[in-house]
């Protein structure tokens, strides 16, 4: 019984282990600019602007440059496509500068100022139906050091 038992438990941590939420990215404020965390993943809207905490680093999403990404659905791609946002980016005394980054493709990451601006994901995804409205993305971005 005492090993019916530890068996038991074994198997629900195992399968429980799996389940665990993935950490909800910080949200932006709706009406204006949000600060984040180095490391941690944060939502952006289309056009809105976040502030790296501890620093002056500013990130600005300002387009959708590309989205052929596979519609969801009932369509079959031969490939998944891939998505390009345009960032803007500034700090400090630093010109600001307009990158881009891709979802699928190379630069999945772009460098600025001493931090590596990384795009995690970008919703919502291009349905069979439609395709989305620029104002209705939202980039799911991460920002770190270089180098560290």
């Amino acid at each position: 019984m005492r090993t019916l038992g530890a068996l038991a438990i074994l198997v629900l941590s195992v399968a429980g282990s799996g389940c665990a939420p993935k950490p909800e990215p910080v949200a932006t404020d709706a009406r204006g600019e949000v600060t984040v965390p180095v490391g941690q993943s944060f939502r952006l809207g289309y056009g809105k602007e976040a502030m790296l905490a501890g620093g002056n680093l500013r990130i600005r999403f300002d387009t959708v440059s590309e989205d052929s990404r596979c519609p969801g659905g009932k369509i079959q791609c031969v490939w998944a496509g891939n998505a390009r946002v345009v960032l803007q980016l500034s700090a400090g005394g630093q010109p600001a500068a307009r990158d881009t980054v891709s979802l699928s493709l190379e630069p999945r990451t772009v460098t600025y100022d001493g931090y590596l601006i990384h795009l995690d994901d970008l919703q919502p995804a291009p349905t069979s139906e439609e395709h989305p409205r620029p104002e209705s993305y939202v980039a799911t971005l991460t920002v770190t050091r270089r180098g560290g």
